[in-house]
């Protein structure tokens, strides 16, 4: 059985998860150990501490590393 959510629940519930994606896709400036360039990266990789790649040289490297 499909059970319909009331309108005003399901407006807020969306707006809960545009609120996710909007944290998500927010960007950050972090700087390449290797040639010193600005770049923006996406903030959620950088909590991550991801393995971000220099768009100028190419280079490998995390945010904690420095």
């Amino acid at each position: 059985m499909v059970e319909c959510v009331p309108l005003p629940q399901r407006y807020a519930l969306m707006s809960f998860f545009d609120g996710l994606k909007f944290l998500s896709s927010q960007k950050t400036k972090v700087t390449c150990p290797e040639c010193k360039a600005v770049t923006e990266q996406i903030s959620a990789k950088v909590r991550k501490n991801s393995t971000l790649v220099c768009p100028k040289c190419g280079a490998l490297f995390q945010p904690k590393d420095r």
